[in-house]
């Protein structure tokens, strides 16, 4: 069944510049990792690069906020080329990035929201 699932679907897929981007990224406590997905007909999400990141003995030590702004910060400079000047969503899997970054940065009057 899975098999099938697999062959089916198409692998190549077209970039689409006008579409939105999704950027996916997690971290544990040794390794980071994140997927590029464009969108497709349907708004599915089709995988197009993945990155992951053994961290050093010392970042395997930094609490579990730091190692998802690590995730964030390697994320988008892994998948910069794709990013600029395009919109995007960034999904991290950490509530307290997803509190510190949808905060009003007010020194710099920008606001920026990860789902």
């Amino acid at each position: 069944m899975l098999k099938e699932k697999i062959v089916i679907v198409s692998l190549l897929v077209f970039l689409h510049w006008k579409k939105e981007f999704h950027v996916h990224g997690n971290a544990s406590c040794i390794a980071i990792g994140a997927v590029f997905t464009p969108l497709r007909e349907g708004d599915i999400d089709h995988p197009i690069e993945f990155y992951s990141r053994k961290l050093s003995k010392a970042k395997m030590n930094y609490s579990t906020l730091e190692h998802a702004r690590l995730a964030m910060v390697y994320t988008l400079k892994m998948f910069q080329h794709y990013l600029l000047g395009a919109h995007f969503k960034m999904y991290i899997h950490s509530s307290a990035l997803k509190y510190l970054v949808n905060k009003l940065v007010l020194g710099w009057g920008i606001c920026m929201t990860l789902n």
